[in-house]
């Protein structure tokens, strides 16, 4: 859709973003146990998020350093986004570390403060942290990943 957006009129434009909200809707109402990745065996399994495998992460992506889940919980998933973030910064090389982030807090205090608020989720069993439903998400919808027709219509979401 991204080559064709400029040529569509006006309507067209407004045709095919409410077609986009209708679809965001759609996948918002599939809800599903948990959240991770799809195994071979077609069961859930471990993330793999890009988010926990850039500048480095990657080398920390495993249950040794902390839980890559799957995870059936809202807590457990954001708390394990916590312990990726603490063990990254406690281990990684500074090679692979955006060391500017640090010009005014030292990386020890940045890690400190991960920690700090952390405890402070787990404090309470409802501390921050509501429960809410694993529902389908696109992480990545933009106009490169919409296919349209010769209608002008979506005919494909990519991923």
């Amino acid at each position: 859709m991204n080559q064709v957006w400029s040529t569509y009129t006006g309507e067209e434009k407004n045709a095919v973003a409410r077609d986009i909200a209708k679809l965001i809707v759609e996948m918002t109402e599939i809800n599903f146990d948990g959240i991770g990745g799809l195994t071979l065996a077609h069961k859930l399994g471990p993330t793999v998020e890009g988010v926990k495998l850039f500048k480095g992460r990657d080398t920390f992506h495993s249950p040794s350093c902390y839980d890559i889940g799957p995870y059936f919980s809202t807590r457990a998933y954001i708390l394990a986004c916590y312990d990726k973030e603490i063990y990254y910064h406690a281990h990684a090389p500074e090679a692979d570390v955006d060391m500017e982030l640090f010009e005014e807090t030292s990386k020890s205090a940045f890690i400190e403060s991960l920690k700090a608020t952390r405890d402070a989720l787990t404090a309470s069993p409802t501390t921050g942290l509501p429960e809410q439903p694993f529902v389908l998400a696109h992480g990545d919808f933009h106009g490169r990943n919409i296919m349209t027709n010769e209608n002008k219509q979506i005919s494909a979401i990519l991923d």
